[in-house]
């Protein structure tokens, strides 16, 4: 089944990040210690109707709770890259091993208060993990760097071109390291550009950044990239980092008469990671100013529970529960923008962020190569709140459950907008008149660069644009491209205006069950349950929908001209605010019905005693739910 359809308590509460459900249903926001952890259960097929909502398979989880004895512990897991050997690539790369510590400890303790009254548990597991990763970056020779790009041919050089010297701007050998020692041709950029009418002047920003990647080349293990391109190195380097965990827990009982109990539990969690490996926001190169560059996570995570329980007389029981997660997550909170270039726009001053042409990294996607990292500081919260009461009423062979739930789901997203950064694709986009000059051939029919590949050419060309500073284009055709958001208290799109989004929830069900114990060998289970799910909706007003409703998905073609090229049944798509209404329709119609039963069979009956164990040790289950 979908992830979705994983609900994951903790005392009760859901504990799952809400906005991730979907597509990773295990992660949770308080992260259970297992020396926290009193009992785990898990049911994945004909749960009860009182298990039925937020989820098929419920996955639950309870605290552990004090008596009236103390009882505690103290641990402590330990690793250590001194007790590790290097892996492979790293010594084939030539890069030490790499850290890796890991300090896990904490204690738990849990006892009385006052005997027989009240009640303590509490725990704290803490989590230090200081570390190393290794990364391979791809990085421009410096022949590159510097305007001569080189590429390998499959003839032999001396006897095409007599003196290995075919015109002004280009050198060819028969031997060259850059071609695993194949023939190979060089060509100065400067030259050819003097020779045919073209500007080449170093771009000072590219210039930059491009001198800070040679300054980082003492810093890493450099090793010539023959296998993917003549022009390249590879540069490998252990990146450090550090990560803390914190999690303590605590919980309160309280036997207040002989038919009320209180608890109260609360859970924290704490994460600091720096730089966030998780999410790739690494340095590209280790040394300044790169490792300014990276994106650190930090995030401080609540749940909070309240229970009370009644004993009404010796037949009947209550339980009242409330409890709500909190997780507030901070992303990037270290970006520094001073290091990114800055333009002058009719928007106002962006700071840029140059991507340079991914054609001459054919290893890896343009966004791999970016000594100017783009990231936003940015934070997120998917607060929940529920409310659930559960009443049981043992009457005769039945036992009876009646009770429902309401919860409350919300959720904020933060972009900071203020210091937004923009990109600002960098090579050679194909409109450029400079490519005329840049072609294969001149413009008598010779040949500007001799025996040279597609590939190769597209290469060299986008080498020319990347260090002149020339607007080249993206996946998308775009030279630059950059997001400019709505600010919700003026009703419109305002440059540098953070990124808001607000959006709320509300579920709420109930549910009527009986267990019915027909013989003492046989158990039926029946009940139904009701929920409404209803739609999120906007708190701040900025979401639009399809003013024609599901026909305006198709557009000007129309519903029934889906499979007619050049329809044009239906009309041009309009869009509407939303007005904070919800984003679906909400379906009123999501009942539940279980049906179950458990028998324990006589296995006094001779030929069963061989089968199964003694009585009461063998019981066949069936179900169905929805």
């Amino acid at each position: 089944m979908p992830k979705g359809s994983i609900n994951i308590t903790y005392d009760g509460i859901n504990a799952q990040d809400n906005l991730l459900k979907s597509n990773d249903g295990f992660f949770t926001i308080t992260r259970p210690s297992i020396d926290a952890v009193e009992e785990f259960t898990i049911s994945t097929a004909a749960s009860g109707a009182e298990e039925a909502a937020q989820g098929a398979v419920q996955i639950k989880m309870e605290t552990k709770r004090g008596g009236n004895a103390y009882h505690g512990g103290v641990w402590e897991y330990f690793r250590n890259d001194y007790l590790n050997a290097n892996y492979f690539f790293n010594n084939e790369a030539g890069v030490p091993r790499q850290k890796q510590r890991l300090n896990q400890y904490g204690f738990k303790i849990g006892g009385p208060i006052l005997k027989d009254k009240l009640f303590f548990f509490g725990d704290m597991d803490n989590y230090s993990n200081p570390q190393s990763r290794a990364f391979t970056r791809e990085i421009l020779t410096q022949d590159a760097a510097n305007g001569i790009f080189t590429y390998g041919i499959t003839v032999n050089a001396q006897n095409v071109f007599p003196g290995n010297n075919p015109n002004a701007w280009t050198t060819c050998v028969n031997s060259s390291p850059r071609n695993n020692g194949g023939p190979a041709c060089t060509v100065n950029l400067a030259q050819f550009a003097a020779n045919n009418s073209l500007t080449y002047v170093t771009d000072p920003a590219i210039g930059a950044i491009l001198s800070n990647v040679e300054a980082a080349r003492g810093s890493s293990s450099i090793s010539t990239n023959t296998q993917f391109a003549p022009w390249l190195d590879n540069a490998a380097f252990n990146q450090p980092g550090t990560s803390t965990r914190h999690f303590p827990d605590v919980r309160f009982d309280w036997n207040a008469t002989k038919t009320h109990q209180l608890t109260v539990i609360y859970h924290y969690s704490h994460f600091n990671s720096s730089p966030d490996f998780l999410n790739n926001f690494n340095p590209f190169m280790p040394v300044a100013p790169f490792n300014k560059l990276l994106g650190s996570q930090i995030s401080n995570r609540n749940q909070y529970t309240a229970a009370w329980r009644w004993n009404v007389g010796t037949t009947k029981s209550n339980e009242l529960r409330f409890g709500f997660q909190t997780a507030l997550v901070a992303f990037f909170p270290d970006e520094n923008a001073g290091l990114y270039p800055v333009a002058q726009t009719n928007l106002g001053k962006i700071s840029i962020r140059p991507v340079l042409s991914g054609s001459l990294f054919p290893n890896v996607a343009a966004a791999n190569f970016q000594p100017i990292l783009s990231f936003n500081a940015q934070g997120r919260n998917t607060p929940l709140g529920t409310l659930l009461d559960n009443f049981s009423w043992s009457k005769g062979k039945h036992n009876l459950n009646f009770g429902g739930d309401v919860t409350e789901v919300r959720f904020h997203q933060f972009l900071k907008g203020g210091r937004l950064v923009q990109t600002a694709n960098i090579g050679m986009a194909g409109a450029d008149p400079a490519l005329g000059s840049l072609g294969a051939q001149d413009s008598t029919g010779l040949t500007n660069f001799p025996n040279i590949t597609t590939s190769s050419l597209t290469s060299l060309q986008q080498l020319y644009g990347v260090l002149t500073g020339r607007l080249g284009s993206d996946a998308q055709g775009r030279g630059f491209a950059g997001t400019i958001s709505v600010d919700p208290s003026k009703r419109q799109f305002v440059p540098g205006a953070p990124n808001l989004q607000q959006g709320k929830q509300h579920e709420f069900g109930f549910y009527a069950t009986d267990s019915w114990r027909t013989r003492p060998t046989l158990t039926l289970t029946f009940g139904l349950r009701w929920d409404y799910q209803g739609a999120p909706y906007d708190t701040l007003n900025e979401s639009f929908s399809l003013a024609n409703g599901y026909g305006g998905i198709f557009g000007l073609g129309g519903v029934a001209g889906l499979f007619q090229p050049f329809s044009q049944l239906g009309s041009i798509p309009q869009f509407q605010l939303n007005n904070g209404g919800a984003w679906y329709n909400t379906d009123m119609r999501d009942f539940s019905p279980n049906v179950g039963l458990a028998w324990q069979p006589n296995v006094g009956i001779r030929g069963l005693r061989r089968v199964f164990a003694g009585n009461g040790k063998t019981v066949f289950r069936a179900g169905y739910s929805i």
